[in-house]
């Protein structure tokens, strides 16, 4: 036999193999994309609500999935460019500002907002999306609504560490057991007095005097 009959009976026995590894390499290949393009997808429908669990979560996933794989042994540029927008992002969100100030609140969130754009954009870019930084910007619906509830929040969470570090406290009225017993007594004896008229009504039939304020006729 000649070399080429060996090479051509190396290639028959060799060939199921190289197709079914070149077919693992496709899937592999498409579930690494299909991944980013879920995260990339799960930002863009919640960008409008950043709290949320979904957008905690895909933010979280980017340094794992677009971590700049190597083709050709160069790293992706342009997943390179993904993580740099993540990281200037991430350090926006680590900002600290006073929540008892509402206009320093809409600052850091304008800016939050600027460089979740970008990171969108480059996202998108990498994954062979067109949208710009405006559309990104424009298009996504927040009712003013959620705004408020996030600043509320936030400022909820604020004071609670503040109290819970000592550097707050929390108002009290100190009420005398005097004042306690005197209020109770008075009470009791409203109480009282409406039970007595209801029982003058239903056994002696003694008629309740009903008073109609002129609120009560407008409605």
């Amino acid at each position: 036999m000649e070399a080429k009959d060996y090479i051509t009976i190396v290639a028959v026995l060799l060939s199921p193999l190289l197709a079914v590894q070149a077919e693992k390499f496709i899937e592999r290949t498409r579930s690494k994309k299909n991944r980013k393009v879920q995260i990339f997808k799960t930002l863009m429908a919640t960008r409008g609500s950043k709290l949320s669990i979904e957008h905690v979560t895909a933010l979280n996933q980017i340094d794992l999935e677009f971590y700049g794989t190597r083709k050709f042994f160069y790293e992706n540029k342009k997943y390179k460019k993904v993580l740099n927008a993540w990281k200037e992002y991430f350090d926006q969100l680590r900002v600290e500002f006073n929540l008892e100030i509402e206009s320093e609140f809409k600052a850091w969130n304008e800016k939050s907002e600027d460089f979740l754009a970008n990171l969108l954009f480059e996202m998108g870019e990498s994954l062979g999306y067109s949208f710009d930084k405006v559309t990104i910007k424009r298009n996504a619906y927040t009712p003013k609504g959620h705004l408020k509830v996030e600043y509320e929040e936030q400022q909820v969470r604020s004071l609670l560490i503040k109290i819970l570090n000592g550097e707050n406290s929390i108002t009290t009225l100190q009420v005398s057991s005097d004042e306690v017993a005197e209020l109770n007594n008075s009470a009791m004896n409203r109480t009282a007095e409406l039970q007595s008229l209801l029982i003058d009504h239903y056994k002696n039939g003694i008629p309740i005097n009903v008073k109609i304020s002129k609120e009560s006729t407008k409605e």
